[in-house]
């Protein structure tokens, strides 16, 4: 993508991929990329060539600022040699008053016990959340119950993991 010589920020979503990580190079403005971290672990792994590995590396180093979402995506940054300087952690947020009106969901409605000690993640089903330990720790345990609030990938294994552990009456 070229720009004109008129923008001052080249706004950049996608760092780890290997050529387009080079875009900086046909544009003369600064370049800011935001990073939310699974691609700073998944694409690395696949890296196949030494090719691909040198296009992504010299064009990591033509971004002027990352953006990660975590503390984790920022120190996953840095062990791909991203000088601290240009990293600035900007978290996700939750606008709160947003959803103020919004109906709460009750115990009962999701037939969670009302004695019940209640642990609920709200998180991409994505194995790098680890939600099948929690599942893990808490089986044995009793008057327990863990709420997994989001979608992903992960969704019928962890439903799977949860019948083989027998505690589907403990996840919901």
């Amino acid at each position: 993508v070229r720009l004109s010589a008129d923008h001052d920020i080249l706004y950049y979503g996608k760092p780890m991929d290997s050529f387009g990580s080079l875009a900086p190079l046909f544009n003369s403005c600064k370049v800011v990329s935001h990073v939310h971290g699974r691609e700073t672990y998944i694409f690395i792994e696949r890296l196949r060539s030494y090719l691909r590995r040198f296009l992504l590396d010299s064009g990591l180093r033509l971004i002027d600022d990352f953006i990660p979402v975590s503390k984790f995506t920022a120190d996953r940054l840095r062990d791909l040699g991203i000088d601290e300087k240009s990293i600035n952690v900007v978290e996700n947020a939750v606008e709160f008053d947003r959803f103020h009106d919004s109906e709460a969901l009750r115990r009962s409605d999701a037939g969670i016990p009302e004695d019940d000690f209640l642990i609920t993640t709200v998180a991409r089903l994505d194995r790098k959340k680890s939600h099948d330990l929690v599942m893990e720790a808490i089986q044995g345990i009793e008057d327990i119950h863990y709420l997994i609030v989001g979608t992903g990938p992960e969704r019928e294994s962890l439903e799977n993991k949860a019948e083989t552990l027998g505690i589907s009456d403990k996840v919901t």
